[in-house]
């Protein structure tokens, strides 16, 4: 994907919406409730993986050649770019909630938005800078590397100040159902 001839990825986009559940967990149930999430998603991910390479590594009949080039072109992914999306999101949502609680309790007065976009800008140099190092490094040179992380970085950075009314939303909606 490119944003005016930057090189990102499309991942960046959704990141976003899972720092924020984080907080929405954080706030309406708890850090021990936001901790299982991360958990449960992890699981989830590695369930999701295994699945897919399971898909893509049986042997398909002659009718369904072209679905299966297919399957193969999106799920075939490497074990390290596996390997470095867990990492980095493991490390990167706990150390979110770390900076988030450490803002809820130490720094009230801030405020949720302000909570939420401290925590989400600090998270992220943690995510982009684990995710593609362990990712590319070695097969992109330091400049691609680089310049993918730091669009990456600043995408989510803006997608979080973009979304941030949709966090306030969240409590009325939480609070009605």
């Amino acid at each position: 994907m490119s944003i005016f001839g930057l090189v990102t990825n499309l991942g960046n986009v959704f990141y976003v919406s899972i720092a924020f559940t984080m907080y929405i967990l954080f706030e309406q149930y708890g850090l021990n409730k936001a901790r299982q999430a991360i958990w449960s998603s992890a699981l989830l991910l590695v369930m999701f993986t295994i699945l897919s390479q399971l898909s893509v590594a049986r042997i398909g009949i002659t009718q369904t050649i072209d679905l299966e080039n297919a399957l193969k072109l999106v799920f075939n992914i490497s074990p390290r770019i596996a390997v470095a999306s867990m990492l980095a999101f493991l490390l990167a949502q706990h150390f979110n909630l770390y900076v988030y609680e450490y803002l809820f309790k130490n720094k009230p007065r801030l405020g949720m938005w302000t909570r939420s976009n401290i925590s989400n800008l600090l998270t992220q140099v943690v995510d982009s800078t684990l995710f593609f190092l362990v990712a590319f490094y070695g097969t992109l040179s330091l400049p691609e590397i680089s310049e993918i992380m730091f669009v990456g970085f600043a995408l989510k950075v803006v997608i979080g100040l973009l979304a941030s009314p949709i966090l306030f939303s969240t409590p009325i909606l939480v609070k009605q159902s």
